[in-house]
């Protein structure tokens, strides 16, 4: 069987931001509909610091961004980052920030929680275990690590091995761990 190479560069997701990034991100989903996917993250609070790592236009703010004190979006894309800051230009305690899509440019021990959704099935698997390294860096003890759709190895290019998956959260307390058909999600702790 094939795998699904799924793996994205810059310039692709630069284009996908000035054409239709709201149905390329959540495929098939109208503008409305994109912005109407409701996002439900236990334990929130206004004292939360929270990154959203590939977080695209912003579509995870819209939900989170009125819950917590800080609301941090990533992506490697500049036209996403455009657009998500001038979607949500009047939100105080919204930022974004344009990274290089291998390492995360923020102090040690920032955040309460830090979220991956749709993000890593469009990594390499070196940038993917990267990336699981800089979000222990960067969370607070106690912190939540939330990463959705972590590719399976059989399933995708850039996938990791369940062994793959074991070492890297390793340094984290997992809290909860399902496989589906073609991906991990992973709820876990600093």
């Amino acid at each position: 069987m094939d795998k699904m190479n799924h793996i994205f560069n810059k310039e692709t997701w630069d284009e996908v931001a000035l054409i239709n990034p709201e149905g390329n991100i959540l495929t098939g989903y109208t503008k409305e509909k994109f912005w109407d996917f409701e996002v439900k993250i236990e334990g929130l609070n206004q004292d939360t610091i929270f990154l959203d790592l590939g977080c695209g236009i912003g579509r995870i703010a819209k939900w989170v961004s009125p819950l917590i004190k800080e609301y941090y979006g990533v992506d490697f894309s500049t036209e996403m980052i455009k657009k998500a800051k001038e979607i949500f230009k009047d939100h105080k305690n919204v930022n974004f920030f344009v990274n290089n899509g291998i390492d995360l440019e923020f102090e040690d021990n920032k955040f309460d929680v830090v979220y991956v959704f749709l993000l890593f099935q469009h990594m390499t698997k070196e940038n993917t275990l990267n990336y699981i390294k800089e979000v222990y860096r960067i969370l607070k003890k106690g912190g939540i690590f939330f990463a959705n759709n972590i590719g399976l190895a059989e399933k995708y290019e850039g996938g990791l091995t369940n062994d793959e998956i074991e070492k890297a959260m390793r340094p984290f307390k997992i809290l909860n761990k399902e496989k589906t058909k073609c991906y991990y999600d992973i709820k876990c702790q600093k």
